[in-house]
């Protein structure tokens, strides 16, 4: 059976707000291949921790967010790793960067490696801004986007959702603007950039906050108008 994106070939650094782009295009058809430093990105080495305090919660999350990709170990600090990426950028057509990973910090060589294709970054507040380099986990990203705000008793202290909430949300929006961005490529050649922020992205999933807002000028709260 054809798929959405049958002979698209995706080379994902990810491994954290970014790793849900990856597994929504390979469910569609795309090759996507997971690239990792020697030892692992930060997610796999937490799901093969020692500690199964730590181990089991990451074990299923990182089955979850890479599933059905392949896995490829590249040294990019050396001469070699760097022209195997380069050789795998050749042909692909999406790329996909995170903040904190690999090759993150060089987005225009990438982008030298791969002029015609869809480079993405996530990131917790995007590339630029005051914020850019600011530190972040899924607890203070909810916070930053307003959703805690949201959830739970208006009598009580907002809260922070169940789950890996920034990251499922952020991987369904960047994979969204990779797509239209992908596109484009595919009809004319032209490679984009996409800088994806995590808060913006939660923000904007916030039902009808952001109208209320606009209209009323009213800030929704959580168990009353606009949750």
């Amino acid at each position: 059976m054809t798929t959405p994106f049958d002979d698209v070939k995706i080379l994902d650094l990810t491994w954290d707000l970014g790793r849900y782009v990856g597994r929504l295009f390979g469910d569609l058809g795309a090759q996507v291949t997971r690239i990792e430093p020697p030892g692992g990105l930060p997610d796999r080495r937490a799901a093969t921790a020692a500690d199964a305090t730590q181990r089991e919660p990451a074990i299923y999350e990182f089955e979850f967010l890479n599933a059905g990709k392949d896995s490829l170990t590249l040294d990019l600090a050396s001469a070699e790793g760097r022209a195997a990426f380069a050789s795998l950028a050749h042909d692909a057509k999406v790329i996909l960067l995170e903040r904190g990973g690999p090759l993150y910090d060089e987005l225009a060589w990438v982008k030298q490696q791969a002029p015609s294709a869809v480079v993405t970054s996530v990131s917790p507040f995007g590339r630029s801004g005051p914020w850019a380099d600011a530190p972040a986990n899924d607890l203070t990203l909810q916070a930053a986007g307003g959703i805690a705000w949201l959830s739970g008793r208006v009598s009580d202290a907002p809260l922070r959702l169940p789950g890996v909430q920034a990251t499922m949300i952020t991987g369904a929006y960047a994979a969204t603007a990779t797509s239209l961005a992908l596109y484009d490529t595919l009809a004319s050649g032209r490679g984009h950039e996409v800088d994806v922020s995590a808060q913006e992205c939660i923000a904007h999933s916030l039902q009808n906050s952001i109208q209320m807002w606009d209209f009323e000028k009213k800030v929704s709260m959580r168990g009353g108008e606009g949750t």
